[in-house]
C-alpha cells in the first residue's frame, strides 16, 4: 500500500481527525457487507457443489469536525478558536469467490452444508481537510491511501429446511484473519480480527403468484486487534427483501438493510470511546436465471443501496452483482 502527499504541508486537520477517528467498528466496516445475502435467503439448495462469483462496489464519504477555544494574553483576554475538519471518500471494490457443498443426508430434518467464501480487494481512500483560526483557513490538503489483496476468509456452517411456500435456514459465519494487515498504514485490506456471526434467514415464496418476501438477521460477535489494542462493539444486520418473480427466469423487487452497532467499541486504541455506528441502506434487485443446457442453469442477480442515517460510519452507495451454479 502507498501514501502519497498531494500537499506540500503536513496535513494537521487530518492528523487530528485520522480515519479511525471519523467512523465505528475499527476502520469503519464490518467483517459482514450489508446486503450481501439479498433475495432467497431462506432457500438452501439441494444436494451438489456450487460455486458463487459476487462482485461488490462501495463508493462512501465519512466527514468529521472539531473546534477549541483558547484564553491567550494577560487576563486571558484574547479568544482564539481553532478548529479542524476532514472529509474521507472510500472507493472499494471486492471479488468474492464462493464455494459451497449441501450435503444430501439430511440433520434433523433439514438440510447441512459448508461454505468458505475469499474475496480479492481493491480501495482507495482520500482524506482531505482545513485546519483554521478564527474560522480563517490556515493549513489544507489532501492524503490519498491505496490497499490491494486477498482479504479475510470467511467459513460457513449452514442448514435450511422447507415446509410448502416457507424456506429458512440457520448460519455460522466464522471470519479469519488472512488479508494483509499493517497497524501503521491508513488502509488495509484485512481487520486483523476474529469474528463469529450466527444468523437466520427466512423466505416466503409463493410459487402461485410469484410473491417473495425474504429476510436474514444476524449478530456479529468481534474479538479484540490485538495490534491496536481496539475491540470494536458487538453488531447487528437486519436485511429484507420484497420480490416479484414474472417468470420462473426473470424477477424484481426492492431490497434494504439497516445496520446497528449494539455495543460500544473498547480497549485501550478505542480512544474515542463507546462511538456505536449504524446505518440504512434501501435499493431495488434485478436478477433471472440462464440455461446452460440440460438442467443447469446460471443464476444472475444486481441489488442496489443507496444508504442514509449514517452516524460514525461511512455512507454512500452500494453496488452487487452475483452470478452462481452448481456443479
Amino acid at each position: 500500500m502507498k501514501i502519497k502527499k498531494l500537499s506540500s504541508a503536513a496535513l494537521l486537520a487530518a492528523l487530528m481527525l485520522s480515519p479511525l477517528s471519523l467512523q465505528a467498528a475499527e476502520g469503519g466496516s464490518s467483517v459482514y457487507l450489508p446486503g450481501f445475502i439479498g433475495p432467497q435467503a431462506g432457500m438452501v439448495p439441494e444436494a451438489g457443489n456450487y460455486f458463487q462469483y459476487t462482485y461488490y462496489n462501495y463508493d462512501g464519504q465519512v466527514s468529521g469536525s472539531a473546534k477549541r477555544s483558547f484564553a491567550l494574553g494577560p487576563g486571558g483576554g484574547v479568544v482564539v478558536t481553532a478548529g479542524a475538519s476532514a472529509k474521507l471518500d472510500l472507493d472499494l471494490t471486492a471479488n468474492v469467490f464462493t464455494y459451497t457443498h449441501i450435503f444430501e443426508k439430511k440433520l434433523w430434518g433439514g438440510s447441512p452444508g459448508i461454505g468458505i467464501a475469499v474475496p480479492y480487494v481493491t480501495a482507495d481512500l482520500t482524506a482531505a481537510g482545513t485546519f483554521t483560526i478564527n474560522n480563517v483557513p490556515v493549513v489544507s490538503g489532501r492524503r490519498t491511501a491505496e490497499a490491494t489483496g486477498i482479504g479475510d476468509t470467511s467459513v460457513t456452517g449452514l442448514i435450511g429446511w422447507h415446509h410448502g411456500y416457507w424456506h429458512y435456514g440457520v448460519f455460522a459465519n466464522v471470519y479469519i484473519p488472512t488479508g494483509k494487515y499493517d497497524k501503521n498504514d491508513a488502509l488495509n485490506v484485512g481487520m486483523n480480527r476474529w469474528a463469529l456471526q450466527p444468523m437466520g434467514t427466512l423466505t416466503y415464496l409463493n410459487e402461485t403468484n410469484g410473491i417473495e418476501v425474504s429476510t436474514a438477521l444476524g449478530f456479529t460477535f468481534n474479538r479484540e486487534n490485538h495490534a491496536t489494542n481496539y475491540k470494536s462493539g458487538n453488531e447487528m444486520n437486519l436485511e429484507l427483501a420484497l420480490i416479484q418473480h414474472l417468470s420462473q427466469k426473470f424477477h424484481l423487487g426492492v431490497v434494504g438493510y439497516h445496520y446497528k452497532q449494539l455495543s460500544g467499541d473498547s480497549g485501550s486504541g478505542a480512544v474515542l470511546g463507546a462511538f456505536k455506528g449504524r446505518v440504512n441502506g434501501l435499493g431495488a434487485v434485478v436478477g433471472g436465471a440462464i440455461p446452460l443446457g440440460g438442467s443447469n442453469m446460471l443464476y444472475i442477480n444486481t441489488r442496489y443501496y443507496k444508504e442514509s442515517g449514517a452516524k460514525n460510519r461511512f455512507e454512500g452507495d452500494a453496488l452487487y452483482v452475483s452470478a452462481s451454479m452448481k456443479f
